[in-house]
């Protein structure tokens, strides 16, 4: 079982998953006076359509890693109820403002948030694969998880969304400033998107309100130092 503190919200987990294990350390609860946000306690149903679901994604997992995503599935789910999203996106953090780049799976966002660290002072990541985006007050906030990456590279801090980049590979770097209706449709696609027709219109509002508050930019990038200075510089201002 394991007691975590996630998003600002504390969750009980009742599996005790040895792949969650190791990547729980910066999350553990503090006192909780046993009150719990969340409850995770996964029935045999849910780990019946969690298999059925990687079989139909071609995907072939022993019964630990099914467990896993079963886990990260429920929480996703379950955090639209407190106005937050899960998004496939790494997430940078200096003086105070979160910088999110997403992309398809392969693209480098996690290779430009490297050299943001290899080349701007102060760089701080708050998750490389799967951070939890949450409004407080409408305004997003940028949150940490144990879901951080091969790198496992996350802090367990909400720090203020300040800008959201879709990176596309190019031998040369260019950035322009977007409209966030111009960007919706990658956003959505790079969002958890909850299977209860109720949670995925209240996770469809909760992208809009976001965006109402962001500064959305579109980047062609290489993996030369200069990348991250000219992202860094433009998106900051």
């Amino acid at each position: 079982m394991f007691d975590l503190s996630i998003a600002g919200l504390n969750i009980r987990i009742m599996q005790d998953n040895p792949i969650l294990a190791p990547d729980t350390g910066k999350y553990i609860c503090g006192n909780t006076e046993n009150h719990f946000d969340i409850t995770v306690n996964l029935t045999d149903e849910l780990l019946r359509k969690e298999h059925d679901l990687e079989k139909s994604m071609g995907m072939k997992l022993d019964a630990d890693n099914s467990e896993y995503l079963a886990i990260y599935r429920y929480i996703a789910e379950k955090i639209v109820d407190f106005d937050g999203f899960l998004m496939h996106a790494s997430v940078a953090e200096k003086d105070g403002k979160a910088y999110a780049f997403s992309a398809p799976s392969g693209t480098g966002k996690s290779t430009h948030a490297r050299l943001w660290r290899e080349n701007i002072d102060g760089i701080h990541m708050i998750n490389d694969d799967k951070p939890i985006i949450r409004l407080f007050d409408g305004i997003p906030y940028a949150c940490g998880t144990p879901w951080c990456g091969k790198h496992n590279l996350s802090e367990n801090r909400l720090v203020p969304l300040h800008a959201i980049c879709f990176l596309e590979q190019s031998p040369e770097n260019s950035i322009e400033k977007r409209r966030p209706e111009q960007e919706i449709s990658k956003l959505i696609a790079q969002v958890y998107r909850p299977s209860d027709a109720e949670r995925m219109l209240k996770t469809l509002d909760l992208i809009d309100m976001a965006l109402a508050h962001l500064s959305v930019y579109r980047m062609k990038c290489n993996m030369e130092p200069d990348a991250p200075i000219l992202s860094y510089s433009t998106m900051s201002k």
